[in-house]
């Protein structure tokens, strides 16, 4: 039996939204799944609007090509190496970008209006909501950490297979892979591939998952998924995300709710993001930042 899930692209709603219109951003924490391994999910919803798959319409063709996480009000984390391809593409509009997840009130489809980029594999991504109002207005993010993980711990990566079609319609497959964390680099593995704090995990992930959320053994968002090799065991290699937590964004969703600029660590201090002992991460000037290890 073929199961659907539709969704219709409008114009932000939060644009004709009325003075003192309230919306909900609810965390979350997400578990493993499974033991350990990898496999695809049979319910597309798990994740709910907290894990995206971004995509890129060209013409009539569209294509899936990697994942992303929500974590605050029009925030969104994803890998570098997927988006940044495409920037001149996206510049002269002629690849249109966009992100969708899968919700048990159909898809909830987000528009591109900003990347936040540095030398790190992880980009900020500042996006509209272009779908209705989700039921009571409420969306959900992900619950994020300041913690390194442990060498042994399970960690769970989740994102969208890739794939391309004719039309605008997609299998939108969820998978996800469980394993455990078999090395850690905190100033990076090496200065070419991975010259960035990211551990190893051994679990098989594969094309398209590529920016999916990593989560510890507590379900909170350690990362994203930055690399793998697609091996039974991998191992699958995840950018940790506190590298970004200072980094300057000069827009948020909906507008007005902050001073700006602002930063992801300065939106945990107005309860915008959720982030399990923040007060571990000091920003230090534009780019500099100190991280004090717990467990």
């Amino acid at each position: 039996m073929n199961y659907f899930v539709t969704g219709t692209v409008v114009d932000d709603p939060a644009k004709t939204a009325e003075i003192g219109e309230k919306l909900h951003f609810q965390p979350l924490q997400f578990a493993p799944v499974i033991s350990n391994g990898a496999g695809d999910l049979a319910e597309w919803t798990h994740f709910g609007s907290v894990l995206l798959g971004l995509g890129f319409k060209t013409g009539e063709s569209v294509s899936m090509e990697g994942s992303a996480v929500m974590i605050g009000p029009g925030l969104a984390l994803a890998a570098k190496h997927v988006i940044q391809p495409r920037l001149e593409r996206i510049l002269s509009s002629e690849d249109a970008p966009f992100l969708v997840a899968v919700t048990d009130d159909g898809l909830q489809f987000w528009r591109l209006h900003q990347v936040v980029i540095d030398d790190t594999d992880i980009v900020i991504l500042r996006i509209d909501l272009a779908s209705k109002f989700p039921p009571e207005r409420l969306f959900h993010t992900a619950a994020l950490t300041t913690r390194i993980p442990k060498i042994g711990e399970r960690i769970q990566i989740a994102g969208f297979r890739s794939e391309k079609a004719s039309e605008a319609e997609i299998s939108g497959q969820v998978r996800v892979g469980v394993g455990e964390v078999t090395a850690i680099y905190l100033t990076g593995r090496d200065r070419v591939m991975l010259p960035h704090p990211c551990i190893e995990v051994k679990c098989l992930t594969v094309g398209g998952m590529s920016g999916g959320p990593a989560f510890d053994e507590s379900g909170h968002l350690l990362g994203v998924l930055a690399s793998s090799i697609e091996h039974d065991d991998g191992p699958s290699y995840v950018s940790l995300a506190w590298p970004v937590f200072g980094h300057e964004i000069e827009s948020l969703w909906p507008p007005g709710v902050v001073d700006l600029p602002t930063s992801i660590i300065k939106l945990t201090g107005r309860g915008l993001i959720r982030m399990q002992r923040p007060e571990a991460f000091t920003a230090m000037g534009a780019d500099g930042f100190q991280l004090a290890e717990w467990s």
